[in-house]
């Protein structure tokens, strides 16, 4: 967790100016290998408030949130994680930014699970200590969190979310080229998410699970899609559900994907 008295009051310019800067877009569009074009209509804002702000646009617990209403990133004050503002900032490039295809955001797996897939991929890259963090759940000392501890504690603020999510993503990626599944993420100008989604499923056979008649459906499709990915791929039964439950530290293994 980053301790804002460290760490934001080193940085040479406010956090807005840091998200769209060089040092801190880098390491993304690295990871990412393409262009990224941040929402800026109306312009991304960052706003430190108190916990109970940010539940009240939505999130699940205290880490942080993206509103695609207003393009705001809400952090809890003093107490958020460089994971956290990749992650919410990852959300800021997305096909289900602010004013492109918000219907889309609702779509938990594609929003929230390519957003937490990504998010580790960068810190697998970049950060490396963030994303043992990340990914196992636990620090020891941590340089760059003010509660100091002697052995190994949860930290509840840098762990990785939306863990169901994040499973069906890596079941995903493991049978798909990634460069297609980034083409599903991150857009582009002129890009239509609901073409490159089409032609995504055709690629692979995958049978679509969340138009159905012509109209979103958005009840149990994490489950609906997982059920699509075992037809297409013709993948057995008993091991997806032994990769679901899995543990997902035994699971996640960025050096696996295929490009």
């Amino acid at each position: 967790m980053i301790e804002r008295e460290k760490y934001y009051n080193q940085l040479p310019m406010n956090l807005e100016d840091y998200i769209l800067s060089k040092e801190f877009l880098e390491p993304i569009m690295s990871t990412l290998n393409v262009e990224i074009y941040i929402q800026s209509n109306p312009p991304l804002r960052v706003k430190e408030c108190l916990n109970t702000e940010i539940w009240y646009y939505g999130a699940t617990n205290c880490r942080g949130a993206y509103d695609p209403q207003t393009n705001e990133i809400w952090l809890p004050y003093n107490r958020w994680c460089r994971k956290t503002l990749i992650h919410e900032t990852l959300h800021s490039l997305s096909h289900f930014a602010c004013g492109r295809n918000t219907e889309i955001g609702r779509v938990k797996l594609f929003n929230e699970g390519l957003t937490e897939f990504f998010t580790g991929w960068v810190m697998y890259n970049h950060y490396s200590h963030c994303y043992s963090v990340w990914l196992n759940g636990l620090i020891d000392i941590c340089e760059s969190c003010k509660y100091k501890t002697l052995g190994l504690r949860r930290c509840m603020f840098c762990n990785l979310s939306y863990e169901q999510e994040l499973k069906v993503i890596w079941i995903l990626v493991e049978n798909v080229s990634i460069d297609d599944v980034i083409r599903l993420y991150v857009w582009e100008p002129g890009s239509n998410w609901r073409d490159i989604y089409r032609d995504f499923l055709g690629k692979y056979n995958i049978k679509d699970e969340l138009f159905v008649d012509g109209k979103l459906s958005y009840l149990n499709f994490t489950n609906r899609f997982l059920d699509a990915l075992i037809d297409a791929f013709s993948l057995d039964d008993e091991d997806v559900i032994e990769t679901i439950n899995e543990d997902i530290c035994n699971l996640i293994d960025y050096s696996r994907i295929n490009n």
